[in-house]
């Protein structure tokens, strides 16, 4: 889908998209927003003309983008939420029903996976749970999620999300909490949806979809790194064995670590899912604590009646700060992590490794690397490596003066010593207020294979509301930050 500017001069983006598309609503056109809230973010799929609600398929040929049903639909439903089909027409799941319980086996297969996903989600993990949609005109048998298959797959979509909450149309409402629904293919083609199809992908999509109909719970209209990311990474904690992620690391900061990671261009808000996994598992595993740091994030960007509306970012930072652990520090430990995933990530040894950005050869003969300058932007890490030449003696160390921002910028380094046995050490590069340090490690060309020094700029201050595609839809005021570096050999 057209990616492009709109209601009140944001950008609007796509939201929920596992595959390549997904809808978000805003409120309405708000052209005062202040700096904590998010940036609208929505495809026009199903939009009605000159409204910022969605059509449903039950609303048939007066859905735009022909994803309508043209025949009569049936419905079933679980504890949670209803499965809608049709029994003809290319949007006609296979009719096939092994148990012969009069539906067909496919819409069991996707009530299943939807019911799975709520009860990761909302029992096991404690996210919100979607809103009811009592209120919509036309809100299915109930009040419970309601989820469509249709053909999206000829469009080469696994399933969106989007809304129809009265909500959603009316500018006295301020806020941007919404009841969702969820569109997904009907039957999961591998020749339409190649590796993201079949079983796997439907188990992946609901997980990823139904995610951000939980979102909607929160805030429709947040950024894209925060939405998509942990959708994203919310794929690994329902149907783990999948791996159907780990496509969009490189779009992510793994293998574009100078990009900020809260960007949305280029499929960049997707590959931010390694940066959630990186909280979730950095805080004792894949599966434990990590889970409620990323639920307090949403908690602190919901934007429903008494909730703190602060801006991804923001949240972020809010959030770590409670853990008593603080951005900047875990932004250079992330980029740290980065360079050898496998020895760090529970499932590191299938990721890329994170490039580094310069390199310096140290020696006897050439024992010193002047001083150098390397710029960094928000929320982002750049790295330098030094490798001791042969010869080195076993006693050498290297010594290393840095001259960052003040850490009250956001600043911050670590130190990645690998080893010739083939471990590392990861050494804490503690600035003083204004930036500096003046530190040692080993550098014996016997032990050592080489020091890779990480900055990370941890800025989170924004000119929010320009369209830029970062956090709270701005421009970081701190772009390019310089962090001078100078390495010698000590014998």
């Amino acid at each position: 889908m057209e990616r492009s500017f709109g209601v009140a001069g944001v950008r609007r983006l796509p939201v929920a998209a596992l595959l390549l598309l997904a809808a978000s609503v805003p409120a309405g056109p708000r052209g005062a927003w202040d700096e904590a809230a998010g940036p609208s973010r929505f495809s026009d799929v199903g939009r009605i003309a000159g409204s910022p609600v969605f059509l449903r398929p039950t609303n048939g040929s007066a859905d735009p983008e022909g994803h309508g049903y043209s025949v009569p639909s049936q419905h079933v439903c679980g504890p949670h939420l209803c499965v809608h089909w049709v029994a003809s027409t290319s949007d006609a799941p296979p009719l096939v029903d092994g148990n012969q319980n009069q539906v067909p086996d496919q819409v069991d297969r996707t009530l299943g996976a939807f019911e799975t996903a709520w009860r990761v989600e909302v029992v096991e993990l404690g996210f919100r749970a979607p809103k009811r949609d009592g209120s919509s005109r036309d809100h299915g048998p109930n009040g419970l999620l309601d989820v469509y298959l249709a053909d999206v797959g000829a469009s080469g979509l696994g399933g969106y999300v989007a809304t129809d909450d009265p909500h959603a149309d009316d500018d006295s409402y301020r806020y941007r909490d919404y009841s969702a629904y969820i569109v997904v293919d009907d039957d999961f083609s591998l020749a339409q949806l190649g590796v993201s199809g079949g079983p796997g992908g439907l188990r992946a999509t609901a997980a990823h979809e139904f995610f951000h109909a939980v979102q909607y719970a929160y805030d429709s209209s947040e950024d894209a790194w925060l939405t998509e990311g942990t959708a994203v990474w919310m794929e690994d904690q329902v149907a783990d064995d999948v791996d159907a992620n780990r496509r969009w690391l490189r779009s992510g900061p793994l293998v574009h670590p100078w990009v900020p990671i809260d960007s949305s261009r280029g499929l960049n808000e997707y590959g931010a899912w390694i940066f959630w996994r990186f909280l979730s598992e950095s805080e004792g595993d894949a599966h434990g604590p990590g889970q409620t740091l990323i639920r307090r994030v949403w908690e602190l960007a919901a934007d429903g009646p008494g909730d703190p509306n602060l801006f991804s970012a923001r949240a972020l930072q809010e959030a770590l700060g409670s853990r008593h652990r603080a951005l900047p520090g875990v932004l250079a430990t992330f980029g740290a992590w980065n360079l050898a995933p496998a020895t760090f990530y529970e499932e590191g040894a299938s990721y890329p490794r994170a490039p580094v950005s310069a390199h310096h050869h140290v020696s006897v003969r050439h024992p010193v690397a002047g001083w150098s300058t390397l710029r960094v932007d928000h929320l982002a890490t750049g790295s330098v490596s030094f490798q001791p030449k042969v010869g080195s003696p076993g006693r050498a160390s290297l010594r290393l003066i840095l001259d960052a921002p003040p850490r009250r910028a956001g600043s911050s380094a670590r130190i990645v010593i690998f080893l010739r046995s083939g471990y590392l050490r990861l050494v804490s590069a503690n600035l003083d207020a204004d930036g500096d340090a003046d530190l040692r490690v080993p550098f014996s060309s016997w032990k050592v294979g080489r020091v890779v020094l990480v900055f990370s700029n941890a800025s989170t201050s924004f000119r929010c509301w320009t369209g830029a595609g970062y956090s709270c839809n701005g421009r970081s005021r701190a772009d390019e930050m310089p962090f001078r570096y100078y390495a010698a050999l000590v014998r």
